[in-house]
């Protein structure tokens, strides 16, 4: 079996904030496939794989101004 992991980047929107990159990891495990022979590709079979997505979203308090509070996103 195998097990893969992947990180990419997306466009996101949330109410009114749109963001152009929030990175996302994807992880996949129960994935069954076979060793190729010759140069014919073999075919992996999923129907009992479980994924599981993480969004990488980071955030912090930055300094308030004039008594309001602001907070910032960072995206891993």
């Amino acid at each position: 079996m195998l097990k893969i992991e992947m990180d990419t980047k997306v466009k996101m929107k949330v109410g009114g904030l749109k963001t152009k990159k929030v990175g996302i990891r994807v992880t996949c495990d129960g994935i069954k496939g076979s060793i190729p022979k010759g140069k014919t590709p073999t075919v992996a079979v999923t129907a009992k794989s479980e994924c599981k997505v993480d969004l990488r979203i980071k955030i912090w308090r930055s300094k308030a101004r004039n008594n309001e509070s602001e907070f910032s996103f960072a995206f891993l």
